[in-house]
């Protein structure tokens, strides 16, 4: 029998800036946006090396033309209920329209990730999103992912999950979908628990100005906001490039910046810490070269 061709929806020599919070990329010769899962599944196996786009809420996309670029817009489908209060998730699924569907059939259990523009549900899990003493790891159950070329299923503790880190971050492992726990709740209490969520990232991250999230890990036992801030660093540009002046582990797109701005920023910033503390701070953020 004659194995069915993909489904995929090709954009020709597109810029890249709208798919990251940052404003920055360079363009695509061709953009693949599949239609499905399984359109995906069967073009990554035929395509492993093509990069991936998802939410580009926290990804530095570099200022060159790409030969191809795979872009996971849409979610494949709709959340699942499944037996047990478990949902199962696509990985393109943004966490906004997630939100949005907990509200809506009176769940709880993502608003710690509430008011981050666009992230996806498997970038969340690639990166182990965390805020508020809360991580994405404590309400997965299993994930279903392309790794060399296969589809495997990992539990919970297969995954590899750390501070800010996973399996799939780790060996570059596509995201397909996952399962998840949530608990029922009550709409009004929802809204209000996002509410103050959202209020909070408004007061304390620069939600005005595109930015990517915090830019590094925090070393063990100390806030790398707090060691910017104390290199004197907060408020320092290197072209359109800045590092925010109210928290200094966020850096902003302030004036068309570009590419190498931001890197020679990471840099300048790594260089002065590891010179002043001995640290050498690590990039939380993904950085698609």
């Amino acid at each position: 029998m004659k194995k069915k061709r993909p489904i995929i929806n090709i954009l020709n020599d597109l810029s890249l800036k709208p798919y990251s919070n940052l404003g920055i990329g360079g363009s695509a010769r061709t953009i693949l946006i599949p239609e499905s899962e399984e359109d995906f599944v069967q073009t990554a196996i035929e395509n492993p090396l093509i990069p991936l786009i998802a939410g580009g809420s926290n990804t530095l996309i570099a200022d060159k033309l790409f030969d191809q670029i795979f872009l996971l817009k849409n979610p494949f489908y709709e959340p699942r209920f499944l037996s047990g209060n478990i949902l199962e998730v696509s990985a393109p699924q943004k966490i906004p329209a997630l939100t949005t569907f907990f509200k809506q059939n009176n769940l709880s259990g993502i608003e710690f990730m509430a008011g981050v523009p666009r992230v996806s549900f498997g970038g969340a899990i690639y990166q182990n999103f965390g805020a508020f003493d809360k991580k994405i790891e404590n309400i997965i159950i299993s994930v279903k992912a392309l790794a060399n070329n296969k589809i495997i299923t990992l539990s919970k503790d297969e995954c590899g999950f750390a501070y800010r880190s996973s399996i799939f971050k780790k060996n570059n492992y596509k995201i397909i979908s996952a399962q998840m726990h949530y608990t029922k709740g009550d709409s009004s209490r929802f809204t209000e628990d996002i509410e103050k969520i959202i209020n909070f990232r408004k007061k304390h991250q620069p939600l005005k100005f595109p930015n990517i999230g915090s830019i590094f890990k925090n070393p063990q036992g100390c806030y790398a906001g707090k060691l910017i801030e104390d290199l004197g660093l907060r408020g320092f540009s290197i072209g359109g490039a800045q590092i925010w002046e109210h928290h200094a582990n966020f850096i902003i797109n302030k004036n068309n910046a570009t590419y190498n701005d931001v890197i020679e920023l990471i840099e300048t910033i790594q260089k002065k810490s590891k010179k002043r503390y001995n640290i050498l701070l690590e990039p939380e953020i993904s950085i698609l070269r």
